[in-house]
């Protein structure tokens, strides 16, 4: 493969679904972000926070106590944050890929949407903020309050990148143990009373980023590029839609909003662009003539639709 074809690659991301799935993407221009406590690895978004730990217990003696404590408290505050208040939409950098077509796609039924992983996407707001929804949250002041609301207004025009997952725990251990290094550095600076290069909460909110993209390395087949989003933990109520059961949903929707400053209007949710889709290829037992249907259906100009080149025929019983 050519250096430009290996780039086009790289800023791609593919997106298994079934056929149903891809129908209810096209028609609605979103995807979902699945909770992180709700997702098929029990472990999700915790085995950065563990490594941290056994990196600490191996290195506290070197660091100021303070900053020992400090981490570890952090550790816990991301750890719980992250597991109920982030969000997964998860996508493969591996091409056309059978153990994907198998696992997500309808046991290559399927389809696989090709998404532009340049485009940022953002949370769609489902319903206003209201007051009632402020109070349900029990902000102990007006400080309290405001803060709610701003948080509310902010995160709609969060823009959440793709990202690719880290699974080999070497990698992981070296990004930790070089922020662990610059805490001790910072340490060390701090007695001399000299400059620093780097103050403690610049460093720790540098080791808390690496805990959204590692995952277990027994998913390491699934190649993952995911976007991790954040909502607060308690105060979902503007961003998760309603379940079937009208209970809250375990998902967020990500699209491209037409206007995230507009006041929603007739109990609607946000109105949506249309994704960033470059291409869709239908799975080795998939039907292309059905995805170019729909893109036709729901404007979706110039996409190409291709077939999977992989050779796979299933029994009629596996349909």
């Amino acid at each position: 493969m050519s250096e430009n074809a290996q780039a086009e690659v790289c800023e791609r991301v593919w997106h298994y679904t079934t056929r149903e799935g891809l129908a209810g993407i096209l028609e609605s221009n979103v995807l979902w972000a699945r909770a992180a406590n709700q997702t098929n690895d029990p472990e999700e978004l915790l085995v950065g926070p563990e490594t941290l730990r056994e990196l600490l217990d191996e290195t506290s003696e070197d660091i100021d106590p303070q900053d020992v404590n400090d981490v570890l408290a952090m550790v816990g505050g991301i750890t719980v944050n992250t597991r109920y208040g982030a969000h997964l939409l998860s996508g493969c950098r591996q091409p056309d890929s059978l153990a994907m077509w198998r696992l997500y796609a309808g046991n290559t039924t399927g389809y696989a949407i090709v998404l532009d992983a340049k485009q940022p996407l953002f949370i769609r707001r489902q319903r206003p903020l209201t007051p009632e929804m402020v109070q349900a949250w029990s902000p102990v002041d007006s400080f309290g309050q405001e803060r709610i609301k701003d948080w509310a207004a902010s995160t709609s025009q969060t823009p959440w990148s793709w990202e690719d997952v880290v699974y080999e725990p070497s990698d992981l251990e070296t990004k930790l143990r070089e922020g662990l290094l610059a805490l001790e550095e910072t340490a060390r600076l701090r007695r001399l009373k000299k400059p620093l290069v780097r103050d403690e909460l610049e460093i720790m909110a540098d080791l808390g980023s690496l805990f959204r993209h590692v995952k277990h390395n027994h998913f390491e087949y699934e190649k993952e590029k995911r976007v991790v989003c954040m909502t607060m933990p308690g105060a979902e109520g503007p961003f998760v839609p309603v379940s079937f059961d009208g209970g809250p949903a375990n998902y967020v929707e990500l699209g491209i909003p037409l206007d995230p400053t507009a006041a929603l209007k007739d109990g609607k949710a946000e109105p949506v662009d249309r994704l960033p889709i470059v291409e869709i290829f239908a799975g080795p037992n998939g039907d292309p003539d059905y995805a170019k249907s729909l893109l036709q259906a729901h404007r979706y100009q110039g996409i190409q639709v291709s077939r999977s080149s992989v050779q796979f025929r299933i029994e009629r019983g596996d349909r």
